[in-house]
C-alpha cells in the first residue's frame, strides 16, 4: 500500500466521526441492519400468518403498525421484509462492485484495444436506465430473490467499470506507480499494492449510492411482481398488497414507505459524506 493512501483514509474516517450528519446516517443504517438481522427476536408475530378477524386494524399495543387486509402484523412484515430488501440492496452493489472494479482496473491499466472494447460495451449498457435493464433481466430470468440480485448487479456493473477505469487512468500516471514498475514488480503486484488502495475512495462512494438505488429498485421490482414473491414479505410487495385496500388501511403503505425512505436517504447521505471526505481538494485544505 502506498503511503499516500494513509492520510486519505484517516481523513475520511475522521471527517465521518466529526460530522454529525455522517454519524446519524451510520446510526440509522446500523439500526436498520440490526432490526433486519434479528427480526425473529424483535418481531413476535408470524409475518405470514393470516387472521381475517383482525384485518385492517389501526396501530395498537398488540400491533404497533396495525394489520393489513389479511390480518397480518405489519410490524413483523416490515422487519422481515427489511431482511430481503437490505440483503438485495447490499449484495447487488457488492457483487457489481467486485466485477466492475476488476474489469475497470484491468481496462484502465492495460489500455489499448481491451480498454476500447470494454468501454464500448459499457456505453451500450449505460444506454439503458437501471430500472429498465433490471426489469428486462428479471422478466427474462423469472421472479425471485436470486434473479433480482443478478438483474440489479448487471445493471450496476457499468457504473463501477467506469469509475474504476477513470480512477485507474489517473493513478497510473503517478510517480510511485512508475517507481514500482522500475523496481521490477509484476503488474499484478503493482495493481494490488498501489492501484487498488488508491482508488478505493471513489469505489466506496459509488457503492454507497448504489446501495440506496438497489433498495429502491428492489422495491420497484417487487411491487411489479418481479421480485420477492408472496407470502414472503419485502418492502416492495408490502406496498403492492396495501394498494388493494389503501383507503381502508393505509398502514402497510405508510410503514413500508417510511422504511424505504429512511434506508435510501441514509445511504444517499452517507455517500455524499464519503464523497466530501475523499475529495482531494478537501484533503489539501485539512
Amino acid at each position: 500500500m502506498s503511503a499516500t493512501m494513509i492520510p486519505a483514509r484517516s481523513t475520511a474516517l475522521g471527517a465521518l466521526r466529526r460530522d454529525p450528519v455522517g454519524l446519524i446516517c451510520l446510526c440509522i443504517i446500523a439500526a436498520l441492519l440490526a432490526l433486519a438481522i434479528f427480526a425473529p427476536w424483535f418481531a413476535w408475530a408470524d409475518p405470514t400468518a393470516q387472521n381475517v378477524l383482525r384485518a385492517s386494524r389501526p396501530p395498537s399495543a398488540a400491533n404497533w403498525f396495525g394489520t393489513d387486509q389479511f390480518g397480518r402484523d405489519i410490524f413483523s412484515r416490515i422487519l422481515h421484509g427489511g431482511r430481503v430488501s437490505l440483503l438485495v440492496g447490499i449484495s447487488a452493489p457488492l457483487l457489481a462492485g467486485l466485477v466492475g472494479t476488476l474489469v475497470g482496473v484491468v481496462a484502465g491499466y492495460v489500455g489499448g484495444l481491451a480498454d476500447r472494447l470494454v468501454m464500448r460495451v459499457v456505453d451500450l449498457l449505460m444506454a439503458f436506465p437501471s430500472l429498465l435493464l433490471g426489469v428486462l433481466v428479471a422478466a427474462a430470468m423469472g421472479p425471485g430473490l436470486r434473479n433480482v440480485v443478478i438483474a440489479l448487479s448487471l445493471a450496476f456493473v457499468p457504473r463501477f467499470i467506469r469509475i474504476a477505469r477513470a480512477s485507474t487512468l489517473s493513478v497510473r500516471q503517478e510517480p510511485y506507480i512508475e517507481a514500482a514498475r522500475a523496481t521490477g514488480l509484476r503488474h499484478r503486484r503493482v495493481v494490488l499494492r498501489h492501484v487498488l488502495p488508491n482508488i478505493i475512495g471513489p469505489i466506496l462512494v459509488v457503492g454507497s449510492l448504489q446501495v440506496a438505488t438497489s433498495i429502491r429498485l428492489e422495491a420497484t421490482l417487487s411491487f411489479l411482481g418481479l421480485g420477492t414473491q408472496p407470502p414472503s414479505p419485502s418492502w416492495g410487495n408490502i406496498i403492492r398488497d396495501g394498494m388493494n385496500n389503501m383507503l381502508g388501511s393505509p398502514w402497510p403503505i405508510v410503514a413500508s414507505g417510511v422504511a424505504i425512505t429512511l434506508a435510501v436517504l441514509a445511504f444517499n447521505m452517507l455517500g455524499d459524506q464519503l464523497s466530501d471526505a475523499f475529495d482531494p481538494t478537501r484533503r489539501r485544505k485539512s
